[in-house]
């Protein structure tokens, strides 16, 4: 307990001493919201699904800090790494699909790539994480068959979602009016609906 109230604070003393007060100012207020891009490829063979998460501003600079294990400022190459591997531990089972109620595993495709966008300094500035999963399209995704998608992924955390679905390969498939674009963090998935129009 004792050593988790102490790196608590240093992160904040660090955080304090990193940033000048002058950068935090006068940001919008959509950088407190991750961007959430996923594009969703369908063939007849798999279902790619591609997310891009961008951080902005305040928002950007607490996962930077995260990533600063040794409270010096600057991310590493070995702070890189680490942190990339506890994400892609954590992302086991945080897409979820089912089709007629059926689930359809979504597995880990590309190990996650994280874009410093030129600087490895703790500071508020942007910073996108891209991570690819993949699953297999059953024989019976079809018009009279739509697919559930949820999204876990940083759900504690405000979020703006966008969503692109296309077809390759004899498939039409598109996303239906996604509802809950706009999610608060408070830990609620992140659902679509993605229907397939034709399929040869």
């Amino acid at each position: 307990m004792l050593q988790k109230f102490c790196r608590t604070f240093l992160q904040m003393v660090v955080f304090l001493t990193c940033f000048q007060p002058q950068v935090l100012w006068g940001h919008d207020s959509q950088e407190r919201f991750i961007q959430h891009r996923l594009h969703v490829k369908v063939s007849p063979q798999n279902i790619d699904l591609h997310l891009e998460l961008s951080f902005f501003g305040d928002r950007a600079a607490q996962e930077r800090l995260q990533m600063d294990l040794d409270s010096d400022c600057r991310i590493s190459l070995r702070e890189e790494r680490a942190y990339l591997r506890e994400l892609a531990s954590s992302l086991h089972d945080k897409i979820r699909m089912t089709l007629v109620g059926r689930p359809l595993p979504a597995l880990l495709f590309y190990y996650p790539h994280l874009d410093l966008v030129a600087s490895r300094d703790v500071k508020p500035l942007p910073l996108k994480i891209e991570v690819s999963f993949f699953a297999r399209t059953p024989s019976w995704f079809s018009p009279e068959t739509p697919l559930t998608v949820e999204s876990g992924i940083l759900t504690d955390q405000p979020a703006i979602h966008t969503v692109t679905v296309r077809g390759t390969d004899g498939i039409e498939a598109k996303a239906d009016s996604v509802q809950n674009r706009v999610t608060e963090g408070d830990r609620s998935a992140f659902i679509f609906t993605i229907r397939c129009l034709n399929r040869l």
